[in-house]
């Protein structure tokens, strides 16, 4: 059975927002970072003290996941990868999110956790740019989020 967690490096977790789940005596608790570590808290500055808690927690991360690409505004298609304008064109189970009729994105998810983000646009009417924006590992929603803020996906 694949693992659906992993365990992330301390210094991975950015402070604004980042998904986890955090062990207590009652079992794991889904929250983000910060607020995770104390009931009822805002989202605010992360302080040093919540350095120190998350140092000494036990923590974990889900994998990145079909559903929660949906959530974020992508919808699950089959995608053309490869156009050779031939017969021969390839065609793999991946996501496209829609920018207008135009301009859209592209992403297929590859094993190991990994994924490739490419975007696509008409230049004129005869002439489609394919340009890859990413090829790399993206283990959860969090890097997924990153990505897609760094590239203006959205």
């Amino acid at each position: 059975m694949e693992n659906k967690y992993f365990l992330p490096d301390w210094k991975d977790i950015t402070l604004e927002g980042y998904e986890l789940e955090l062990a207590t005596p009652n079992g794991w608790v889904t929250g983000v970072f910060p607020s995770v570590l104390e009931k009822n808290r805002e989202l605010d500055e992360c302080t040093p003290d919540d350095l120190q808690k998350l140092a000494h927690a036990v923590i974990r991360v889900p994998y990145l996941t079909k559903e929660q690409i949906e959530a974020e505004g992508w919808f699950f298609c089959n995608i053309l990868i490869e156009d050779d304008e031939t017969d021969y064109d390839i065609i793999v189970e991946g996501f496209m999110l829609n920018l207008s009729e135009d301009h859209w994105f592209q992403m297929e998810l590859l094993p190991d956790h990994q994924i490739k983000i490419m975007e696509k646009y008409y230049e004129n009417e005869l002439s489609q740019i394919w340009r890859m924006r990413y090829d790399g590992p993206c283990p959860s929603i969090n890097e997924f989020r990153t990505l897609c803020k760094w590239f203006k996906i959205k």
